[in-house]
């Protein structure tokens, strides 16, 4: 699995957002977006990660009204 240098996607042959093929290969440190989830799936991706000791950032767009 390859990543865009750019849009730090996951991608097999050109990044599927910005269309260059300006990938690399795995890096030690080096950030990926591995997938964008649902809200109620995020919770079990969440899990996975802490369980592998696998560090992980999480941004969120939902509004306060759903977050209350």
């Amino acid at each position: 699995m390859l990543s865009c240098r750019g849009r730090q996607l996951l991608c097999e042959r050109e990044c599927p957002q910005c269309g260059v093929g300006r990938l690399r290969g795995p890096q030690a440190n080096c950030p990926v977006l591995p997938g964008v989830f649902e809200p109620a799936v995020t919770f079990g991706v969440e899990s996975i990660l802490k369980d592998n000791h696998i560090p992980y950032e999480k941004f969120g767009n939902l509004g306060a009204a759903v977050t209350l």
